[in-house]
């Protein structure tokens, strides 16, 4: 089992493990889970909290690039 990693600055370390994995039944629920993450995450200097929507119907390549590559700690989909 592979965990995730924080840097010295507090920021999620490439390709670190996600923390959440949050299925929705819907776009519309996925986007709104999305922006309450985002929306909590401002009152969370550290660590800093990295997080990604991933939706049908969007180029699945960037979004798998996205999460692969950025540090992801919260993902989001449908």
């Amino acid at each position: 089992m592979a965990f995730s990693s924080f840097d010295d600055d507090g920021s999620a370390s490439v390709g670190a493990t996600p923390l959440a994995i949050v299925l929705e039944p819907s776009r519309d629920l996925a986007e709104q889970t999305y922006q309450c993450i985002n929306d909590y995450k401002k009152y969370m200097p550290a660590p800093k909290i990295q997080s990604l929507l991933a939706v049908g119907g969007v180029d699945m390549g960037a979004q798998v690039y996205l999460f692969v590559s950025a540090g992801v700690f919260a993902y989001v989909r449908t």
